[in-house]
């Protein structure tokens, strides 16, 4: 089953790349659009789609190539280190688009007489806070392609309903869940920490609960708060509650180190689950979609807000998302950054079948989502508060190299609280 899935991908991208890669053969035809996306599976080939309808009703011809996260990364680094040409990216993480952009590899989307993308049309469709996220005195970076939410978690609602309980709203009465749920012999917690990147998600969404939104920012942001701070502090204290009781945990700790997040939620949603309740994203439910067909999103499967932690800081919504950005200036380029900055091309992106994404912009329908992707959307625009994922927002070094490395550690041996909080300041001292 697994290899006829990824053969029906490689073709479908195969297809996507013969139709974007063909090359005027006219002196007068249009320059070919170079675009690596930090994009895979049907989220990559959703998107091929995409750019494929911009080079039918451009004739702008489009090189596409989805690589992983790091790898993509990777790849630019090594096209601005010899020069060679690379016109758009899509990234999640505006810690490295500000980087690139303070270093000058970036085009500004509203300088000059002829912006790539005016504005106006950017304030017209899109909130001020998401384009801050890749902003400089002024000048936008990235025009803001995908969101979603990383305040869910994942259960099967009749494992609710069979031991008669509520859905949490605060850290206290959700450790009362999971009491229970251990005491009918069931194990509360399904973890990920194979990609580490998962458990940096637990500690946000923690700590923007304890010590709110400023803090927040200032500790990934502006490394304005230490992180061997009291809040810190006490955010590990709450993640150390669901760490140190191994029996909490499916396949225990040994065996969460190297569960993926695919893994993971697929130990929920089989016929007996492994564990009761997976934290991740709300992106996760295309890997149920996918991989159990036979359950139904948003009714055998769902999920629950993150609890709050403390009241003044309410649900705050962490999350993440892709912005879109250019390292050349021509008038294709210019043509397709203002094409995905439409509502329309938002529209066209969430009604893919599969790999569909929401939009950040504001003048998008919601209509096409369904199941558990409607209570996402639904949850992102009705956020009072929404952060941008931290680890992402703070320098690679940190985001990326110390936290995987030190909540890793932490994972295994979650006595090693400061020890884990040290590694990552002396990082941070480093890095800003």
């Amino acid at each position: 089953m697994k290899r006829t899935i990824i053969g029906v991908c490689i073709v479908a991208l195969l297809a996507v790349s013969v139709t974007l890669w063909a090359r005027g053969t006219r002196e007068d035809a249009p320059r070919e659009v170079q675009v690596l996306a930090a994009m895979g599976g049907d989220e990559a080939i959703a998107f091929g789609n995409v750019l494929q309808r911009f080079t039918e009703e451009t004739g702008i011809p489009v090189m596409y190539d989805p690589q992983s996260g790091d790898t993509v990364i990777t790849t630019a680094n090594t096209r601005i280190a010899s020069g060679a040409r690379l016109d758009v990216l899509t990234l999640s993480r505006p810690g490295n688009i500000l980087e690139w952009a303070d270093d000058g590899h970036l085009v500004a989307l509203n300088d000059g007489d002829n912006p790539l993308v005016p504005t106006e049309m950017l304030h017209d469709n899109f909130s001020q806070s998401w384009l801050d996220l890749v902003a400089i005195d002024g000048r936008y970076y990235g025009v803001p392609l995908k969101a979603f939410s990383k305040s869910v978690v994942w259960h099967r609602p009749a494992s609710f309903e069979q031991l008669g309980l509520e859905y949490p709203e605060t850290w206290q009465e959700w450790m009362q869940v999971a009491e229970v749920m251990a005491d009918e012999g069931r194990t509360p917690f399904v973890i990920s920490g194979a990609e580490a990147w998962t458990l940096t998600d637990w500690f946000e969404n923690i700590y923007a609960r304890v010590a709110g939104p400023d803090k927040y920012n200032d500790l990934f942001i502006r490394h304005g708060v230490s992180w061997t701070d009291p809040t810190v502090v006490e955010a590990m204290e709450y993640f150390r509650q669901v760490l140190e009781n191994d029996e909490w945990i499916a396949l225990g700790r040994d065996g969460a180190i190297g569960l993926s997040r695919d893994e993971a939620m697929g130990l929920v949603l089989q016929d007996p689950p492994q564990g009761e309740m997976f934290y991740l994203a709300g992106f996760m439910d295309r890997v149920g979609r996918a991989n159990f067909p036979h359950l139904t999103s948003g009714e055998d499967y769902s999920f629950f807000p993150f609890p709050q932690i403390q009241p003044e800081w309410g649900n705050v919504v962490v999350g993440g998302g892709d912005h879109a950005i250019a390292f050349n200036d021509s008038p294709e380029v210019r043509e397709l950054m203002r094409f995905l900055s439409k509502p329309e091309t938002a529209e066209y992106f969430g009604s893919q079948e599969r790999g569909a994404v929401i939009s950040p912009n504001t003048n998008a329908s919601r209509h096409m989502f369904t199941g558990a992707q409607r209570l996402e959307a639904e949850q992102i625009d009705s956020a009072e508060v929404f952060l941008f994922d931290g680890s992402d927002m703070a320098p690679g070094a940190v985001g990326g190299d110390a936290m995987f490395t030190a909540l890793q550690d932490f994972l295994m041996d979650p006595s090693r609280l400061m020890e884990s909080l040290e590694y990552i300041e002396a990082a941070a001292q480093r890095a800003y």
